[in-house]
């Protein structure tokens, strides 16, 4: 890491967090103890004493852009954001010395994201400080290109917020098990001395036990619906959505199945859920979770259940959501099929229902969970837009999906802070959405969207 970026961050809230990082902005940060090397070839490279990022920095050109108008980097620092004396991750702190009007004229969406985010996935804060005042159009939008810890936003003047913000599939996946194979544990996040996101939020769907078929009597489809967060004055208050379970069906005859279990919700990500069983003859000692716990989703915003044994006959198993999503089992063949589902109705067939049958809407699969937002204003909060973490939403029968559906992922966590607010928007945090041919309890708890005082 570039030394003039290294900065580590104590403070006791998220919000002095933003104070101290916003003040110091335009501070050399060049304090430590370096060898005369190191001296010398940060001089040379123009990395020494540098008291910016200013405006006249952030309005240069870049040459590498064909339009001549790409806007440099406004990312300064890095480092280890510790609050209240607990590692809440790692950080990207990006400053911006005036005002941004996100209008699709001189100042889009796109170049926003080139500007303030890095691709460090998984296991930094996206921090952004704008000393000015924000307005966003419609139909723009911020959202983090990669999944974050977390987006934190800081408008030192006033905020409209008239586009869209979004934490949607971009939770981090913070098990050490995903393609950063950073691990971050979670932590309880203080906000602003009166709210805290806890470190663990809803828990997720248990394992869903079927009937044992007999040509329809107790054939029935079984699951559990992730757990949303809780009200005020619950240890779930401010935090995010547990994911569901699959659902568990037999629908003949032979033993029951069980279908695999989804996860609890954290302080970085939704819970991500459990995979489907379907079976014409069931079998627990070869089909579904008992028989293999891969089914089951993976903790801390990791891979969705996965449909991993049994042969289907005739119908097929769905995986669940996560990051990434779990792959569906195929129930004319047994195969596996990824989970991108293709990319048009016509890369391959996976029995969808031709009836009801429209363009998929899983280009991405089942890949993704809702994240964590928190947007502070310290004058006046406006605007008509959408603000939202929502939980990623199992197939449905229009979606190809006519099996056993997996659970749907948990709600994620968005909070506006604000000094003075003019019917500014309320975030909405909802979990995926429940429902299926076969199911219809699948649904990822509730997070939390709200709004307060800064």
């Amino acid at each position: 890491m570039n030394k003039n970026l290294a900065h580590d961050v104590y403070e006791p809230t998220l919000k002095d967090a933003m104070l101290a990082l916003g003040s110091g902005a335009n501070e050399n940060v060049n304090s430590g103890v370096y060898t005369i090397n190191d001296v010398s070839n940060m001089t040379k490279a123009g990395q020494w004493n540098i008291k910016r990022p200013t405006n006249d920095r952030e309005s240069r050109n870049s040459t590498t852009g064909s339009s001549g108008n790409d806007r440099v980097s406004a990312v300064t620092r890095s480092g280890r954001l510790i609050l209240n004396n607990n590692f809440c991750g790692m950080y990207d702190f990006a400053y911006h010395n005036g005002n941004i009007d996100l209008n699709n004229l001189d100042f889009s969406g796109s170049e926003f994201d080139a500007m303030f985010f890095t691709g460090n996935t998984d296991t930094h804060w996206a921090l952004i400080y704008i000393n000015g005042n924000l307005e966003l159009d419609y139909p723009n939008i911020i959202r983090p290109p990669v999944r974050k810890l977390g987006m934190c936003i800081y408008v030192t003047g006033n905020l409209i917020a008239n586009g869209f913000i979004s934490m949607t599939n971009r939770g981090a996946n913070h098990s050490g098990a995903g393609i950063s194979h950073g691990y971050t544990a979670p932590v309880a996040i203080p906000l602003n001395g009166s709210l805290t996101i806890p470190a663990a939020g809803g828990a997720g769907g248990a394992r869903a036990e079927s009937g044992s078929g007999s040509q329809g009597t107790s054939a029935d489809t079984f699951t559990n619906a992730g757990v949303a967060a809780g009200g005020s004055g619950t240890s779930t208050y401010c935090g995010s959505g547990g994911g569901a379970s699959g659902a568990a069906i037999v629908a003949v005859n032979g033993t029951t199945v069980t279908s695999g279990k989804g996860e609890a919700g954290t302080c970085f990500s939704g819970g991500s859920s459990g995979a489907g069983m379907m079976a014409y003859s069931g079998n627990n000692s070869t089909m579904g979770a008992t028989a293999d716990a891969r089914h089951d989703a993976e903790p801390n915003g990791g891979a969705g259940g996965t449909a991993a044994v049994g042969a289907q006959a005739t119908y097929g198993s769905s995986g669940g959501v996560g990051n990434p999503g779990g792959y569906r089992r195929r129930g004319d063949n047994n195969q596996i099929v990824g989970h991108e589902y293709g990319e048009s109705m016509t890369d391959h067939d996976i029995g969808h229902a031709t009836a009801q049958s429209r363009p998929y809407s899983a280009i991405d699969g089942a890949n993704g969970s809702a994240g964590t937002c928190v947007l502070m204003c310290a004058g006046t909060y406006s605007g008509s837009g959408k603000l939202r973490s929502t939980g990623h939403s199992a197939y449905m029968f229009h979606d190809g999906i006519v099996g056993a559906a997996g659970g749907s992922g948990g709600g994620g966590i968005f909070i506006s802070l604000y000094g003075t607010d003019s019917s500014g928007p309320t975030p909405t945090c909802y979990g995926g959405d429940q429902g299926n041919y076969y199911a219809g309890t699948n649904g990822g708890g509730a997070g939390t969207g709200l709004k307060a005082s800064l």
